[in-house]
């Protein structure tokens, strides 16, 4: 599978990486537990689908792919929230059933787990430079 047909079936968060090791990647938002292997070294690129991230509470930015981020904008949907969270500087959009609050440290604590994250050689995704350059969708 390739990225271009992952993004075709719908929103992907994009983040560029580093394997540290066989299961672990570095990315400019913390490290991420990723299923699979892939080789110490690589540079990769990993995506997951905004429904991926599950707000949780109680779980400090310690745990394994729990992040701390500061909500941006939320819009009701009718039966789901679609919203974005800034984590680290990089803008995140996250979808679900839960409002989206930040806590009262002014942050949102978020997971994905390790087997929603696609993982794809670095050099793989053409378009996304013009993404990370481009105002994000929720901005405003």
């Amino acid at each position: 599978c390739r990225a271009e047909v992952a993004e075709f079936f719908g929103s992907v968060n994009w983040l560029k990486g580093k394997m540290v090791q066989s299961s672990l990647a570095e990315t400019p938002i913390g490290r991420l537990r990723i299923r699979g292997a892939a080789n110490p070294g690589d540079e990769v690129l990993l995506g997951f689908r905004p429904e991926s991230l599950t707000i949780v509470e109680g779980h400090a930015s310690m745990d394994c792919n729990v992040l701390q981020g500061t909500l941006r904008s939320s819009t009701f949907l009718g039966d789901q929230f679609i919203y974005c969270v800034e984590v680290l500087g990089k803008p995140l959009v996250g979808k679900g059933r839960s409002i989206p609050v930040n806590n009262k440290d002014g942050l949102i604590s978020l997971y994905v787990d390790a087997a929603d994250i696609m993982v794809f050689p670095a050099g793989q995704k053409t378009g996304l430079a013009a993404f990370e350059q481009s105002p994000h969708p929720l901005s405003g």
